[in-house]
């Protein structure tokens, strides 16, 4: 039987392939092979103001944490079913928020997972 690893530096980079690999980032996207998980901006000025902040916050710890090269430009368009489609978010200073859905005021929602081609989450319990 051998020692436990004294080698801390390994364990902690262990640790953190694990975690890229399972954590709860990884099991959002489900059986999903996509790359890519986009928010329309007007997605996130829809959230309520404590969202909003946690979500900037969150950014700006990673960016704290990460290279930048972990934050590149993109360019992105919408397509639906493989094709070109207009996107409803693109003039977010005109559109103004997004209605809430009824229930959203009225219980907390379920987990939600991210669907393969599409931005709209999907809930966990339909899978």
């Amino acid at each position: 039987m051998s020692a436990p690893s004294t080698d801390h530096s390994t364990d902690a980079a262990t640790a953190r392939k694990v975690l890229y690999a399972t954590g709860p980032a990884h099991q959002a996207f489900g059986q999903s092979r996509a790359a890519y998980f986009v928010v329309p901006r007007r997605t996130l000025q829809s959230m309520p103001a404590e969202w909003q902040e946690r979500y900037v916050s969150l950014i700006a710890e990673a960016r704290t944490y990460l290279p930048a090269d972990a934050f590149p430009q993109y360019q992105v368009i919408r397509l639906n079913d493989g094709r070109y489609a207009a996107d409803p978010h693109r003039r977010y200073r005109r559109a103004g928020p997004i209605p809430l859905a009824r229930l959203a005021l009225q219980q907390t929602p379920p987990p939600r997972r991210w669907a393969a081609r599409s931005s709209t989450p999907t809930s966990t319990s339909s899978r």
